[in-house]
């Protein structure tokens, strides 16, 4: 019977690698042997997690299962991890998923697959090499390629030294930008021997005296350097030996040069004078100045002169005043003839023009009383039938006073005397009168809620006969909340406290055609009276 084993694996983790050996113990692995010897067959079921795992290899609950679909399909390896020439992986078994969401795949590893040569990894000997197990395949359309081309042997320092075997043959490589390849390389070890054979074609070819790039394009002009027309730069006159002679005999050159100690003698009045070049500098040193860029004088804009448009506001006439009788007038636009006009401004001498009115829909008494010139009247506010009035920071206050025993300002009221007797019938209620008001309330008849089936007291049932014929709910509700409940029914019905507690009754039935009536001392506290019984 084939061995079977068990190992919970993150799926997220770049090295997802089972180790079946490791020289520390870890726990992690517990689930598998010490030794895993050449030859046997085992079962090996692996659950796939989304997440981190506990050091011993359990699940923690942030982790979640890993949801595979029916077509996932995922291949075991497995390899002794003994020496760089031993990295070639060994196709243990297949393993495919059936149930859609799954995270749980077997693989059956059987009899003679395993070479009879990993059973010599001695687990007491500190040099040992373990055995490795990963997976390839593809789970959620995302391809899992642990330990599929880099290979870590010293698994937790496992061996004489720490050391990272990369199996270059393994590799496929991708130039990201295509050089000049004899044979355009898809493996690592394909470019890496055709860089190696450049390179020794150089050294077995020394050219010496070559010149490098950057002596003679250091500009990076990509050209040819050589080419006159791909030079930049400037040169000497005097480092052109025949730039004279070739000036002398050009046909576009003739003539002589004279030269003249000053304009004045130029002749032609082309060129400016030195007169003419001083009036030009004072030109232009008015032109750049901000505060005044001609020069000009106040007397030469006419500053004692009234113009300028100066009747005028943008284009629209305006008046003058004249003399006192346009005193304190404003200038204002009159829109019936379109200019500006000088009026006496609202209310000028007279005070507001506005003034206090009554709303219209008012009734009382208006405080206002008419405008006088400058001043807005209103009336007073007066005390009278010991009503006194007084002013308290920013409020006016009316007081209403007691004038006599029983009285308040005018008013007559009842006092406790008058109260008990009944006797002033304008000021007290008649112990008749409260008689005939209680009368009233002990004529009515009982609000009766007949239910049938099991029932929950409700807010609005307070003060109401309640008949039940099954079981009864008392919930959480106010305090003062009082209601008779009573069971029509032959039999027994229970009833049951959903939130609340009942200090006075452990009872937890209503008898047959039994009463009980229930207060409620607060929202949670009720007091159960009646015919109830165990």
């Amino acid at each position: 019977m084939a061995r079977s084993f068990e190992v919970n694996i993150n799926v997220d983790d770049p090295n997802n690698a089972i180790w079946f050996q490791t020289p520390s113990g870890n726990s992690r692995d517990r689930s598998f042997p010490n030794q895993l010897y050449g030859e046997a067959s085992f079962d090996l079921t692996v659950y796939f997690w989304h997440g981190f795992l506990n050091d011993d290899g359990t699940v923690p609950p942030e982790t979640t299962k890993a949801n595979f679909t029916g077509t996932d399909a995922l291949d075991l390896y497995g390899r002794i991890e003994d020496q760089p020439s031993g990295v070639a992986p060994l196709l243990l078994a297949n393993g495919i998923i059936t149930a859609v969401g799954d995270n749980e795949i077997v693989f059956e590893v059987d009899s003679g697959v395993i070479p009879n040569e990993w059973s010599r990894v001695d687990p007491d000997t500190v040099g040992r090499y373990p055995i490795a197990m990963w997976f390839t395949g593809m789970h959620e359309d995302d391809e899992i390629t642990a330990k599929t081309n880099v290979i870590i042997i010293d698994k937790e320092a496992v061996g004489t030294g720490n050391a990272l075997i990369i199996d270059a043959s393994n590799l496929t490589y991708t130039p990201a930008v295509p050089a000049d390849w004899n044979v355009v390389p898809t493996l690592m070890n394909e470019g890496l021997d055709e860089l190696a054979d450049r390179v020794q074609t150089i050294e077995d070819n020394p050219i010496a005296g070559d010149m490098q790039k950057a002596v003679y394009d250091p500009q990076v002009i990509e050209a040819d350097a050589f080419d006159r027309n791909n030079m930049t730069g400037t040169q000497l006159a005097s480092t052109i030996s025949d730039l004279s002679t070739e000036i002398d005999n050009s046909t576009g050159v003739s003539g002589t040069v004279t030269i003249h100690s000053d304009v004045s003698d130029a002749g032609s009045g082309v060129i400016i004078s030195a007169t003419e070049r001083t009036n030009l500098s004072s030109a232009t040193s008015h032109v750049a100045s901000s505060s005044n860029p001609h020069n000009v004088t106040p007397a030469q804009l006419g500053n004692d002169t009234a113009q300028w448009n100066a009747n005028q506001i943008q284009g629209v006439d305006a008046p003058t005043p004249v003399g006192v009788a346009d005193d304190q007038k404003a200038i204002v636009y009159d829109d019936a003839t379109g200019d500006f006009i000088l009026a006496t401004m609202p209310g000028q001498g007279g005070g507001e023009v506005n003034d206090l009115s009554l709303d219209a829909g008012a009734t009382g008494e208006t405080i206002r009383v008419s405008k006088v010139g400058t001043d807005i009247i209103i009336k007073g506010v007066l005390g009278a039938n010991n009503a006194s009035v007084s002013t308290v920071g920013s409020d006016i206050v009316i007081d209403v006073v007691d004038s006599a025993e029983n009285v308040r300002g005018a008013i007559a009221i009842a006092n406790s005397a008058t109260v008990s007797t009944g006797t002033d019938d304008t000021q007290a209620i008649s112990p008749l009168k409260l008689k005939n008001t209680l009368s009233n309330y002990q004529g009515l008849t009982a609000d009766i809620n007949s239910t049938s089936g099991a029932y929950t007291l409700l807010a609005g049932d307070e003060g109401k006969d309640i008949f039940i014929d099954n079981t009864l709910t008392i919930p959480v509700l106010t305090a003062g909340y009082q209601v008779t409940v009573r069971n029509d029914s032959a039999s027994a019905v229970g009833f049951t406290l959903s939130g609340t507690t009942s200090p006075n009754n452990s009872d937890t039935q209503i008898s047959a055609y039994g009463t009980i009536a229930v207060l409620y001392q607060n929202t949670t506290t009720v007091w159960i009276d009646g015919n109830t019984e165990a």
